[in-house]
């Protein structure tokens, strides 16, 4: 079969600096083309389409990475909160305490991070706590580490929690959400148990003496309230790591869609 060839001689050769190619096109680019077909591992669809608000979605490989994320974030948080309590009634070293809510703060970040809220401002207030408490906990941590760290000392004097506290602040913030949007009751019991266990703390104050452990300082209801309110936590976040459907911390994402498409109207209008 003659090649076709694109400027060409007439006879039918492929002259120099020319393409030959075939009646369908050159082969290597409908494999070029036949690659950039695939798309992306993240756009890769694993069901769907479901019905939104504003339209239909499906559910993509990405998404089911984000809201794994958030969820096993939210279980090491609560396993370093746990270990964390159960340290601090123990007595043991109160730096390694310190080392525990490192843990729980960072992964508390995580969620904070790829939690899924409708409301931009919203989700912009959970980081900017985050950023905040983190930055607070990190001073009064440098501060106080030669006099046995932060939980320590913040046991021992509640209003340190003033520079640090905006973690528990948005942490119910979380909480609150998830009571909201599934109504289950052990997120309604973490929404209200941690601020009243916080709250309680700073204004109660503590019975006095220097902090062996945090169970050394503590008033006599905080220790079962914080034990109580730990495994709620650990009960909430193993439950959502494998009691709840992906789509359900996802949220509908025509409304996510709809909300871009506004603020990028809005951006344009402004001339941004």
């Amino acid at each position: 079969m003659p090649a076709f060839v694109v400027g060409a001689p007439r006879s039918g050769r492929a002259s120099k600096g020319h393409t030959a190619v075939g009646p369908f096109g050159d082969a290597r680019h409908r494999r070029g083309r036949r690659r950039r077909t695939h798309p992306p591992a993240d756009e890769v669809v694993v069901a769907g389409p479901f019905d939104g608000a504003y339209g239909s979605w499906n559910l993509t490989a990405a998404d089911v990475r984000g809201v794994q994320t958030y969820r096993w974030a939210l279980l090491a948080c609560a396993a370093a909160t746990a270990a964390g309590v159960a340290g601090g009634l123990a007595s043991v070293d109160p730096h390694a305490l310190d080392a525990a809510a490192a843990v729980a703060t960072a992964s508390l970040g995580v969620a904070f991070w790829t939690i899924h809220v409708y409301l931009k401002p919203a989700h912009n207030l959970l980081k900017g706590l985050w950023v905040v408490g983190t930055v607070g906990g990190g001073v009064l941590g440098a501060a106080t580490w030669a006099h046995g760290g932060l939980l320590a000392a913040t046991a021992s004097t509640p209003a340190l929690l003033l520079g640090w506290g905006w973690l528990f602040v948005g942490a119910t913030g979380l909480f609150f959400k998830e009571a909201l949007c599934f109504g289950r009751p052990e997120a309604v019991g973490l929404a209200v148990g941690l601020p009243l266990l916080t709250g309680g703390h700073f204004m109660s104050g503590v019975a006095g003496g220097e902090a062996a452990g945090l169970g050394a300082t503590l008033p006599d209801w905080e220790a079962p309230a914080a034990v109580a309110w730990a495994a709620l936590f650990v009960f909430f976040a193993a439950r959502k790591v494998w009691g709840q459907e992906v789509v359900a911390d996802l949220g509908d994402k025509s409304v996510f869609a709809m909300l871009d498409e506004r603020a990028a109207a809005a951006a344009k209008e402004r001339g941004e």
